[in-house]
């Protein structure tokens, strides 16, 4: 596969439908139970809606204005002002047997995230572009 149609597969995989994050961990903490919005959103037009932990203040709302692409090494850059989701991420898809999802893992040395496909099921018996059994 070249790098321009698994950069495409990666994108479509990406957009098709939220991310509910089932770990978060960001430099040895634990981030989970303090998110504000459990979810993960890549738009079409390259923004995606990034979720906000609340660390102590009230925080109600995601981070709406942060860019992502799929850079030609296929890795995952985000820009944002959020420290915790911004830069270049090595990223893979598995799949789980047991609840028939698909889910995403986008890691860095900082950062662990697991999503789950928002839709279970859906994508189930596709190929995955990146493997986590080939990548991470």
């Amino acid at each position: 596969m070249s790098f321009s149609s698994c950069q495409e597969k990666i994108d479509d995989y990406l957009i098709l439908r939220s991310w509910i994050i089932s770990e978060m961990t960001y430099k040895g903490n634990d981030l989970k139970p303090y998110l504000t919005m459990n979810s993960l959103n890549f738009k079409k037009d390259n923004k995606c809606v990034i979720p906000i932990y609340d660390d102590g203040g009230v925080v109600y709302k995601s981070h709406k204005k942060a860019k992502w692409l799929i850079t030609a090494d296929n890795k995952l850059k985000i820009e944002s002002v959020k420290e915790y989701l911004n830069g270049e991420f090595e990223i893979c898809f598995g799949k789980d047997q047991m609840i028939k999802s698909v889910y995403i893992i986008i890691k860095s040395k900082d950062l662990y995230l697991k999503a789950y496909r928002g839709n279970f099921g859906e994508g189930f018996k596709d190929d995955l572009p990146i493997s986590c059994n080939e990548a991470i």
